[in-house]
C-alpha cells in the first residue's frame, strides 16, 4: 500500500482545462465531486450500517428492550460527543494545519488520548449502571453496563473515521464500515438464534464490529506513530492543550446540540413507556440515512473550509459554502419528496406493519421536513467553526436547547412523535437562523485572538 498520508491533501485537484462549459464544471468542481463521492460511499455504509442494524433490533426485539437499548444509546452519544468535541473535531483543524507534515506522529498521540477517554466513559457509564439497578428492574441497568464495557470500543470507530477526511480520502473508510457492519450483524444474528438478544449484548455487538474495523482501518491504512518522540511543535501537553483550547467550546456546543436530537428518547420514558422511545427510534430511523450522510459532509467540509480560509481567506468559504449549501439542500429535497410519497408503505414493509399505528400523514410530513432545515444548519455552522467563531457555534444552540426543555417538552406531551419532529423542526430553523446572522454579521477582527484557529493555521 503506498505511503499516503503523511501530508492531508490540498483542498486544490489538478483537472484538465476545457473551454466547454462542461470542462469548466469539471475544473472547478472536478475534485470536489471525487471527495463527494467517497464520503458518500463511506457514509453509505455508515449510514446503511446504523439503519440495517437499528431496523434488524426493532424487529427482534421487545419493544420495552430495544426502547432501553435506544435510552441508554442517546445518553452514549452525548458521551460521544464529548469525545468528538475534545479529540475529533480538533483534529480536523489541527491535523489539517498545525500538524499536517507530523500527520502519523499526531495519530499516535490521540490514540493515547482516546485509552484516557475510555476509561472515564467506562467509569461514568458503569456508575450509572450501579446507580440504577438499585431502582430498575434491570432492562436499563443492563443497558447501561453493556455501553460502559463497549464504549472505548465504540468511540475507536469516530478515532478511525476523522483521519480520511481531513485526508479527503473518504473512500479508504469505507472498507471499515463493511467491515463493522458484517461483523456486528453476524454478531447479532447469532445472539437471536440463541436467544441471547437483549439490550446489553446489543451493545456489545456493536464494541465487537467497531474494534475490529476501527484496528483494520489503523493497522492497514493509517499506520499511527506510537512510539511517541517530543518535537517543538509535538508533544503530550501541548496537543492536549490545544485540544482543549478548541474543545472547550465545542464541549459546550456539542452538549447543547444534543439535547434536540435525543430529548424525546430520555423523557418519553417518563412521559410514557420505554415502548415510545423504541417508537419513536424505530420510525426515524428512516431520517437515519439522510442525517448521518449530513453528518459525513460535515466531517468532509470542516477542513476543506479551514484550508480555503487559510489560502483564500473569508471569500473563498463564501464560496464553498454556497456550493455545499445547493448540494445538501437538493439532496435533501429529494429525501423529504420521498418519505412523503413513500415512508408509509416502507416502514410497513420493513416492521411487519409492527409500527403502523404510529405512521400518520403528519408523522411523515414533519419526518421529511426537519432534516431539510437541518442540513442548512450544520453547513453554516461547519462554516462558523472554520473561520474561528466556535464560540459563535456555541451560542446559536442555546435557544435551541431551551426550545427544546420548554416548547419541545410540550410538543411531546401533547403530540408524542409528531411533537418531536415539530421541536426538531423549529430547533433546527432557529439554529439556522442564528447561524447565519453570525456568520454575515460577525467580522474577521472578532475573532482574530482566538489563538487554537490561529495556531491550527500556521
Amino acid at each position: 500500500m503506498p505511503n499516503t498520508i503523511e501530508t492531508p491533501a490540498a483542498d486544490s485537484s489538478s483537472q484538465p482545462s476545457s473551454s466547454s462549459f462542461v470542462g469548466r464544471l469539471v475544473q472547478r468542481y472536478g475534485g470536489w465531486t471525487t471527495r463527494i463521492s467517497g464520503a458518500l460511499i463511506d457514509q453509505a455504509l455508515f449510514s446503511g450500517s446504523n439503519f440495517v442494524i437499528n431496523v434488524a433490533l426493532a424487529n427482534w426485539m421487545f419493544e420495552d428492550e430495544y426502547g432501553a437499548f435506544v435510552v441508554v444509546y442517546s445518553w452514549f452519544l452525548l458521551l460521544q460527543n464529548l469525545y468528538e468535541a475534545v479529540m475529533v473535531e480538533p483534529m480536523s483543524i489541527y491535523g489539517a494545519g498545525k500538524h499536517a507534515h507530523r500527520f502519523r506522529q499526531y495519530l499516535g498521540y490521540l490514540f493515547f488520548g482516546h485509552i484516557g477517554f475510555g476509561f472515564m466513559a467506562f467509569a461514568v457509564l458503569g456508575a450509572a449502571a450501579i446507580f440504577s439497578s438499585i431502582s430498575d428492574t434491570g432492562i436499563v441497568s443492563g443497558a447501561l453496563m453493556g455501553a460502559a464495557i463497549g464504549s472505548p470500543f465504540l468511540l475507536l470507530r469516530w478515532l478511525t473515521r476523522q483521519p480520511f477526511y481531513i485526508l479527503s480520502k473518504p473512500h479508504w473508510s469505507a472498507l471499515g464500515g463493511f467491515i463493522y457492519l458484517g461483523v456486528t450483524m453476524l454478531a447479532l444474528y447469532i445472539f437471536n438464534v440463541q436467544g441471547w438478544l437483549n439490550a446489553f449484548t446489543a451493545l456489545m455487538a456493536l464494541a465487537v464490529g467497531s474494534v475490529i474495523s476501527a484496528a483494520f482501518l489503523a493497522i492497514v491504512f493509517l499506520h499511527p506513530n506510537l512510539r511517541l518522540k517530543a518535537h517543538d511543535t509535538m508533544d503530550a501537553r501541548s496537543i492536549l492543550r490545544d485540544h482543549w483550547q478548541y474543545g472547550r467550546w465545542s464541549t459546550a456546543d456539542r452538549i447543547l446540540g444534543w439535547i434536540p436530537a435525543n430529548f424525546h428518547y430520555v423523557v418519553l420514558p417518563l412521559l410514557f413507556s420505554l415502548a415510545e422511545s423504541g417508537a419513536l427510534r424505530a420510525v426515524l430511523n428512516l431520517t437515519m440515512p439522510i442525517t448521518l450522510g449530513i453528518v459525513a459532509i460535515n466531517g468532509l467540509l470542516l477542513p476543506s473550509f479551514v484550508r480555503k480560509y487559510s489560502t483564500g481567506g473569508r471569500s473563498a468559504v463564501d464560496q464553498q459554502l454556497v456550493f455545499a449549501l445547493k448540494l445538501v439542500l437538493f439532496f435533501t429535497g429529494l429525501y423529504f419528496v420521498g418519505v412523503v410519497l413513500f415512508g408509509g408503505p416502507l416502514l410497513s414493509f420493513i416492521y411487519n406493519g409492527r409500527y403502523d399505528e404510529y405512521v400518520t400523514f403528519p408523522l411523515l410530513l414533519t419526518m421529511g421536513a426537519w432534516p431539510v432545515i437541518m442540513g442548512g444548519s450544520v453547513v453554516v455552522d461547519a462554516a462558523l467553526r472554520a473561520t474561528g467563531r466556535v464560540k459563535y457555534s456555541f451560542i446559536s444552540k442555546i435557544i435551541p436547547a431551551l426550545i427544546t426543555v420548554t416548547i419541545g417538552l410540550g410538543l411531546l406531551a401533547a403530540f408524542k412523535l409528531v411533537g418531536a419532529n415539530l421541536n426538531m423542526m423549529i430547533v433546527n430553523l432557529v439554529m439556522l437562523g442564528i447561524s447565519l446572522w453570525f456568520y454575515v454579521r460577525v467580522s474577521d477582527d472578532k475573532t482574530k485572538n482566538d489563538e487554537p484557529l490561529q495556531e491550527a493555521r500556521q
